[in-house]
């Protein structure tokens, strides 16, 4: 690693540690109303969580961040044999106090530090909202996989990184002052859990988003504003075994050719900067306009639906994680290493978009789905109405981002040098 890249590394280190100093107090307090809230988020996750494990009886389960105990004591009651792990000691007391407590060992650990575990100690792993407290995701990963038998799997959920972007993250009104508190957070992206998982040895069986529908907003007020919009993602990952190649985007495989088989990336060079237009790209032997357009050019020209529609797709393309806009005369393409995703007529009466896949899809979303080159798939859409911005084009947009903008779909030795 370079001087520079360590320095880069430390300061985000540094960061991530003044945003979550609060984070162990702010637990405590939470605590004494935790169960009682009516916080929409832990709702929408237990049922997926809970299919995600299926059958535990038997197992050796660790809860990693287990809090008051939602899902330690569920897995107690299906015949696990449960550790749980939490920092909080005033969640672990709520924990320790609820019938069935005695079935599970409740441990006072932090996360930032290596498990109390010798390796291959677990056949399940579970941690539920609590990757956005984590510093160093790479250690989180690597120590869940270390303890985890071969084979043994591990499911992990999130809060949606999109809801960052409504200015959304853990929160509580204390009941002893009444002030709303955020104990703290870091935006981690989809596509850095995958990819922390990846490193630790990991394959990643299955990713799902979840958003709230009018049902569940009828019975959670709260989720009522996020209708529609991703809150909830759930990682189903495997200790030492290959992908099984399990569809997450909630479509069937279209006849056509099999794209190449998603791998790990290999340390990514960095990106080439043009010069004269100042596109960011793999490498300067790329082609592409050079053109002097701008974004501050279009977005001068967008009406307010046209910018409606254009911010909610920008959203939905934030969430996969790091990325730059690259705008033409026609068109904006939106990269990561390389273009994933993109759109066109943009105007008062919507637009079209686009994003590619090293294999087509089948859904009548689609108005139109082509091969351009070998492997390289694009799925238009046309957009009229913001509500078409939904979750499942956000899952296709993630795994659009993966696999083709940061070119995971590649093998190392396949990578443009």
């Amino acid at each position: 690693m370079t001087p520079h890249r360590s320095a880069a590394k430390a300061r985000r280190a540094a960061a991530g540690r003044g945003a979550l100093a609060g984070v162990r107090r702010g637990y405590d307090r939470w605590a004494a109303v935790y169960d009682s809230d009516r916080n929409p988020l832990p709702a929408l996750e237990e049922p997926q969580v809970r299919r995600a494990l299926g059958t535990v009886r038997g197992l050796d389960a660790l809860d990693l961040g287990c809090g008051t105990g939602r899902h330690a004591l569920w897995l107690a009651r299906r015949g696990a044999r449960v550790t749980a792990l939490d920092f909080s000691e005033g969640m672990l007391a709520k924990a320790r106090a609820k019938p069935g407590a005695a079935r599970v060992r409740w441990v006072v650990h932090d996360l930032h530090r290596d498990l109390p575990f010798p390796d291959r100690a677990f056949d399940l792993v579970v941690s539920g909202l609590v990757l956005e407290h984590i510093g160093d995701l790479d250690r989180f990963f690597r120590e869940a996989h270390r303890v985890l038998r071969p084979g043994g799997r591990a499911v992990v959920s999130a809060m949606h990184p999109a809801m960052f972007l409504r200015g959304t993250q853990a929160r509580f009104t204390d009941p002893a002052t009444g002030r709303k508190v955020r104990p703290g957070s870091l935006p981690h992206a989809i596509a850095d859990f995958e990819r922390a998982a990846r490193r630790a040895g990991f394959s990643v069986e299955a990713a799902a988003e979840y958003a709230p529908d009018a049902r569940f907003a009828r019975r959670f007020p709260r989720a009522a504003k996020y209708l529609g919009w991703p809150m909830l993602v759930v990682l189903e990952l495997r200790a030492g075994r290959r992908p099984r190649g399990r569809r997450t985007d909630g479509c069937a495989p279209a006849a056509g050719r099999a794209g190449r088989t998603a791998r790990p990336a290999a340390a990514a060079r960095p990106l080439w900067t043009c010069p004269r237009c100042g596109a960011k790209l793999v490498g300067r032997n790329m082609w592409h306009s050079c053109g002097r357009a701008t974004l501050a050019d279009w977005k001068a020209r967008m009406g307010p639906n046209a910018r409606r529609l254009y911010d909610r797709f920008e959203t939905l393309v934030a969430a996969c994680g790091p990325y730059h806009v690259a705008p033409a005369k026609t068109r904006i393409a939106f990269m990561a290493r390389v273009r994933f995703a993109g759109l066109t007529a943009l105007s008062e009466r919507g637009m079209r978009c686009s994003f590619a896949l090293p294999a087509p899809l089948r859904s009548p979303r689609f108005a139109k789905v082509e091969e351009v080159v070998p492997g390289w798939w694009v799925h238009w859409l046309r957009i009229t109405d913001v509500r078409q911005l939904d979750a499942q084009l956000q899952r296709w947009l993630s795994r659009s981002y993966r696999l083709m903008g940061m070119q995971e779909r590649l093998r190392p030795r396949d990578r443009r040098r």
